[in-house]
């Protein structure tokens, strides 16, 4: 009787199969990282927008407000996919909201994060 040495054809199958998945979920989980990473990306530069022009309504006391919505989407539409900024309301009191991505521009009843979504903000310029 020979003793063979070495190892057979469906044990090396076996676990390249074996390699093959575990590579493919964590290939799975690094594409799930990179969408969180890039909605959280969005979440930050649509606050910081929001921001933005929350400091140009205190600066301008609602003046020229046409002029600096326009500027500010013009801003928005380059830094977020197809962002678009709403000012509504009248001086002191505003309702900011930034939409991006393919969210409903219509309205922005809940806060939405992901490859798209909105963000609002009540803001009231201080007189003093």
């Amino acid at each position: 009787m020979q003793h063979q040495y070495g190892y057979t054809l469906t044990e090396i199958l076996v676990s390249l199969c074996l390699l093959s998945l575990l590579v493919l979920g964590l290939n799975a989980a690094q594409v799930m990282s990179v969408r969180a990473t890039r909605a959280a990306y969005h979440l930050s530069v649509a606050e910081l927008q929001l921001y933005s022009m929350a400091e140009r309504l205190s600066i301008l006391h609602g003046n020229q407000l046409d002029e600096s919505i326009t500027e500010w989407n013009n801003q928005n539409s380059v830094v977020l996919p197809q962002g678009k900024g709403e000012v509504e309301g009248l001086f002191p009191d505003y309702h900011l909201s930034i939409h991006w991505g393919k969210s409903d521009t219509s309205s922005c009843d809940q806060v939405s994060i992901g490859e798209s979504g909105c963000l609002e903000f009540p803001y009231h310029v201080s007189t003093v």
